[in-house]
């Protein structure tokens, strides 16, 4: 098991090496084009990292978390990278004195590249950072040295010059004493520090996620809940798969409106989410990629109640204008009442990729799935579309429950 185990972390280590590979190549090949394209191919390689599964491994959170810090960083420095832009009118004499201007600061973009290309190694040296420190130093002597002779033009293009070394030097000093999940944040304070975990959104959306939550509580309060076997036996299949819905509550009509006031709660909340300002902070845009997918999960799962519910009434009506529904829709609505229950576990699920439970539940909602498959419709339009449904709910089953397996930082 152990065996097993090392083979997991050896394995996510190694793709966050790959994808840092990958990103170090992008940033090589797109030295000449807009930064832009280089800055989402810095937020997708982010993205990536956070959707690597840790297993609980804290080498795998650290070498992640540090990986993440250092892209993000590279971001920062391309999003506060001043441009340079060329005098409208130059003077002969004003021209030798930029063109020096231009000579020197021509050294400085080549480093940036270098810097970039060291945020994106897997293992950046701090004496490289030390080095380019000096020689960077350097630059920054010469121009101060360049005489502006009193003329305005002149000592703002050479601030401009000067400003674009000072950030240099800034990224450079956190990229050498950087802390895990910290990066600089310039728009703070010169040369302050701030902590992608540490953020007014990230807040906002985990306040949200806890909300959800004891919505999520309370919902699954309206109904008696299945717990999974510790061992999956075929007494514990049989009854998962003969399951009926049973509510908690006797008066329906009651049950009835709190999972509407649930529904519209839940609604609320996925409006406080869309309103979350993520920027580029990729543990916001995940963990707010999280609480949406959660929220949804709820809506889908009080959509299915209700929906069960209707089912219940329609079949059980004696009115005689009633079509009899076709025996497809019936064996697809039987699987739809198996499907609520598994929800009311999957939604309840808190453990790991690969755990006993985790397993369990995938195998019955693959089983599903493949039971809705074997359904022939012969052509029945309400069978088709019910079964199209159905589907659509296992199928976001499993990736819901892959999702719960993600570990992002604490």
């Amino acid at each position: 098991m152990e065996g097993n185990e090392e083979t997991k972390e050896s394995k996510a280590v190694r793709d966050i090496h790959n994808i840092l590979e990958e990103i170090h190549i992008s940033i090589g090949d797109k030295h000449s084009l807009e930064k832009e394209e280089l800055i989402e191919d810095l937020q997708e390689a982010m993205l990536k990292l956070l959707k690597i599964k840790t297993g609980g491994s804290e080498i795998v959170r650290s070498a992640r978390r540090n990986a993440v810090a250092r892209l993000y960083m590279a971001v920062d420095l391309l999003e506060h990278w001043p441009e340079c832009r060329p005098l409208e009118e130059c003077t002969m004499e004003n021209c030798q004195v930029i063109d020096h201007i231009d000579q020197i600061s021509a050294e400085v973009e080549p480093m940036k590249q270098e810097l970039l290309l060291s945020l994106a190694s897997d293992c950046p040296e701090v004496s490289h950072y030390t080095r380019l420190a000096k020689a960077l130093n350097a630059v920054q002597l010469r121009l101060d040295a360049v005489e502006a002779c009193g003329r305005e033009t002149i000592r703002a293009y050479r601030r401009a010059s000067v400003q674009r070394v000072s950030l240099l030097l800034r990224f450079l000093d956190h990229a050498g004493e950087m802390g895990i999940g910290f990066v600089p944040s310039v728009e703070e304070n010169v040369g302050g520090v701030g902590n992608l975990l540490d953020t007014a959104p990230l807040a906002d959306v985990r306040e949200t996620l806890r909300d959800a939550n004891l919505l999520k509580a309370e919902m699954l309060g309206l109904c008696h809940s299945t717990n999974i076997s510790e061992t999956p036996t075929e007494t514990a299949i049989q009854e998962e798969e003969h399951e009926t819905l049973e509510f908690a509550m006797e008066d329906e009509g009651k049950r009835h409106q709190t999972l509407s006031g649930l529904q519209r709660q839940l609604l609320a909340l996925q409006g406080r989410l869309d309103a979350v300002q993520t920027g580029r902070n990729p543990y916001v845009r995940q963990e707010r990629r999280r609480a949406v997918l959660e929220v949804q999960a709820l809506l889908s799962h009080g959509d299915l109640l209700h929906a069960l519910e209707e089912w219940k009434i329609k079949t059980g009506s004696e009115n005689e204008d009633v079509q009899p529904a076709h025996p497809a829709e019936v064996i697809v609505w039987k699987v739809l009442q198996q499907l609520c229950g598994l929800q009311r576990q999957v939604l309840s699920f808190s453990g790991r990729h690969g755990d006993k439970d985790y397993l369990f539940l995938e195998e019955l909602l693959t089983t599903q799935l493949l039971a809705l498959d074997a359904v022939e419709t012969h052509g029945d339009r309400s069978a088709r579309d019910v079964r199209r449904s159905a589907v659509t709910t296992a199928q976001g089953m499993l990736s819901y429950l892959d999702l719960k397996s993600d570990d992002i930082d604490d």
